[in-house]
């Protein structure tokens, strides 16, 4: 095995160099391209879960799954937020589906409610104060 010397294959082909702009525009094309596969992928999932019976609780965790990761993905403020109000009312009914999990469906709910207040600017400014004679404001 000393003896061994491992040649070098490159067959006419050479490094690429790390910072060449085509290699930026092909890793841009491939973000751009798996950004768009996994927002359709994931609206064709929350579809097929929507068909399953009411009463699923595996059916309605992965749901709310499903719509957190949407609305992580949705770049539109003025779409962003659509689906939170059904995300915290999923984990509502969990709560009552599934006692044993309680404290995670709670955890969870907090969650999205934190994601629903923070998710505009408007939602968080009913929660904004300004004390009258500061300009500091406030959040409680």
């Amino acid at each position: 095995q000393e003896g061994i010397v491992p040649s070098a294959w490159t067959g006419g082909f050479g490094n690429w160099d790390a910072q060449s702009k085509d290699l930026n525009s092909l890793i841009a094309l491939n973000a751009d391209t798996g950004f768009e596969w996994r927002k359709e992928a994931i609206k064709i999932d929350i579809e097929c879960i929507r068909i399953l019976p009411n009463d699923s609780k595996i059916g309605k965790l992965i749901l709310a799954r499903l719509l957190m990761a949407e609305e992580a993905m949705i770049s539109d403020v003025a779409v962003k937020g659509v689906h939170y109000e059904e995300i915290l009312q999923l984990y509502n009914d969990l709560m009552t589906l599934d006692p044993s999990h309680v404290q995670y469906y709670k955890d969870e709910h907090s969650v999205a409610l934190l994601h629903k207040v923070t998710s505009s600017t408007e939602s968080l400014s009913r929660h904004l104060f300004r004390y009258k004679n500061m300009d500091n404001i406030v959040c409680l």
